[in-house]
C-alpha cells in the first residue's frame, strides 16, 4: 500500500461532439437518456463500501521547481518506488532501485527537515510507516507539509509499509540506497548519501541521533479500523441519504390547461465525416430527430410532493395506455428526508417505474409547468399542461 502526498496538478482540454444521434427500433433517444440515469443510480447505491476518509490523501500542488524534476525523472521515481511500468512483477521486486529516507512525525521537527533536505538535495523519498494515532492521511500529510514547506524542491513523501518492513526499519531517521546492482546500504542517522556512496555494501551503523517509530504499520492499522467498521450501518445511510445529494426542481404549478408545440429541429455546427471519410453531414445543415427516430413513449411529468399531481398522472397514464401507447413517468421533486419511502409509494400509486427528471430535459422540451404530458406528433412534439385547481381531487 502506498499513498502519495506530492501530485503535480494538471490541466487539460476535453473535445466533446457536438453532435450524436443514436437508433433504435422499440424505445425512442429520450427514454435511452432516463434508463442511462437509473443506471448512474444503481451503480451510486453498489458502491457504498468506500475507503473511509481517514485514509484518503488529497492531492497537494508542489513547487514549481519541483513539477521539472518529476517530469524529468518521473520513471526513475517510479523504479525506485517499484511502481515501473509492465514487466514481471518478479523482476519489479528484483530491480527495486533508488534512495529511501524512513522518517516518522514523532521525530524533532528540526530532524524532519534536515531528512526533507537530504531528500531534495538527493533525490530521495521521504517514507513514513503510517498515519499519525487517531489521524488521518489527510492531517498527516498536511502535518508534513508544515513541517518541511520551505525545503525547494519539495521531496516526495508517501506512506509505505511495506518499504519498511523490506528493509527492517525499526528507528528514524534510516537511510537506504540501493542500487541496479542490488547493493543496498543502510545508515541510521542522517549521514548523507554521499558518504554512503563510498562505504561497502552492508548495514553501515548508527550515524547520528535516532528515534523510535511514532506511527503504527498503516497495513495493521487498516486491518484493525476495517474490522471496527460498521459497513451495514453506512450502506444503509448512503442509501438514505442518497436522494439529499439529488437534484430537485421548483416549477410552478399549472393555472390552466394548455398546448403547445415544441420543434426539436437542431444545427449542425461542424461537418460529420465518417470513418471511410465520407461527408455525412455538412456543417449548417438541420436536423430533426423526431422524423429520424419519432417519440414512440408518452412522458407525465408531475411533482411527487403533491399528492394531486400523483393522481393526475396516473389518470392520464391509464388513460394513454388504454390508446396503447406506452407511458413513462417523470417527476421533479420528491420528499429528500423520507427519499426511498417516498419513491415507493409513487411507484407503487401509478403501478409503475418512476424516473427522476433532469435540467436537461427541462430545457430540452421546454416544460413550463406542472404536471404536463410530453408526446410526439408529426414532426414536433407537443406538450400539455394540466390544470391542477380545477381538476383537484379530494
Amino acid at each position: 500500500m502506498r499513498i502519495q502526498f506530492g501530485k503535480v496538478i494538471i490541466s487539460g482540454l476535453m473535445l466533446q461532439a457536438v453532435l450524436s444521434v443514436s437508433f433504435a427500433s422499440d424505445d425512442d433517444f429520450f427514454l435511452k437518456q432516463l434508463r442511462q440515469k437509473n443506471i448512474e443510480t444503481q451503480k451510486q447505491l453498489e458502491q457504498t463500501k468506500q475507503i473511509p476518509d481517514w485514509i484518503k490523501a488529497k492531492p497537494m500542488k508542489v513547487d514549481s521547481s519541483f513539477e521539472k524534476v518529476l517530469n524529468k525523472d518521473k520513471h526513475d521515481m517510479l523504479v525506485s518506488a517499484g511502481l515501473e511500468e509492465g514487466g514481471n512483477p518478479e523482476q519489479k521486486k528484483e530491480r527495486i532501485v533508488g534512495r529511501w529516507i524512513f522518517i516518522s512525525l514523532g521525530m524533532p521537527a528540526e530532524e524532519v527537515r534536515q531528512a526533507a533536505i537530504s531528500a531534495s538535495d538527493d533525490k530521495a523519498m521521504l517514507v513514513l510507516r503510517g498515519v499519525e494515532p487517531g489521524s488521518s492521511a489527510d492531517k498527516t500529510g498536511l502535518k508534513l507539509l508544515s513541517m518541511i514547506n520551505d525545503v525547494k524542491p519539495t521531496p516526495v513523501a508517501v506512506i509505505d509499509p511495506t518499504l519498511f518492513s523490506k528493509f527492517k526499519i525499526h528507528s528514524v531517521p534510516t537511510m537506504v540506497e540501493n542500487n541496479k546492482k542490488n547493493e543496498i546500504r543502510i545508515a541510521r542517522g542522517l549521514p548523507g548519501f554521499k558518504w554512503m556512496d563510498h562505504q561497502e555494501p552492508g548495514d553501515l551503523g548508527v550515524k547520528g541521533q535516532v528515534f523510535g517509530i511514532l506511527e503504527e504499520d498503516m497495513i495493521l492499522e487498516l486491518k484493525n479500523r476495517m474490522a471496527k467498521y460498521d459497513w451495514e450501518k453506512e450502506k444503509a445511510r448512503a442509501i438514505q441519504d442518497i436522494w439529499k445529494n439529488q437534484d430537485m426542481f421548483d416549477l410552478p404549478v399549472a393555472s390552466k390547461d394548455s398546448k403547445r408545440m415544441v420543434n426539436l429541429t437542431i444545427k449542425s455546427t461542424q461537418d460529420i465525416v465518417g470513418a471511410n471519410g465520407e461527408l455525412l453531414l455538412k456543417k449548417g445543415s438541420l436536423i430533426n430527430p423526431q422524423t429520424i427516430m419519432p417519440m414512440k413513449h408518452v412522458y407525465i411529468v408531475f411533482d411527487a410532493t403533491d399528492k394531486n399531481q400523483i393522481e393526475i398522472a396516473r389518470k392520464f397514464g391509464e388513460e394513454k395506455q388504454r390508446n396503447n401507447k406506452p407511458v413513462v413517468y417523470m417527476f421533479s421533486k420528491l420528499n429528500k428526508e423520507d427519499g426511498w419511502k417516498s419513491y415507493n409509494e409513487v411507484g407503487d400509486a401509478l403501478s409503475a417505474p418512476v424516473f427522476k427528471l433532469s435540467k436537461t430535459i427541462i430545457d430540452r422540451f421546454q416544460i413550463q409547468s406542472l404536471p404536463c404530458i410530453i408526446e410526439g406528433e408529426g414532426d414536433h412534439l407537443l406538450v400539455t399542461e394540466i390544470d391542477v385547481v380545477t381538476k383537484k381531487t379530494n
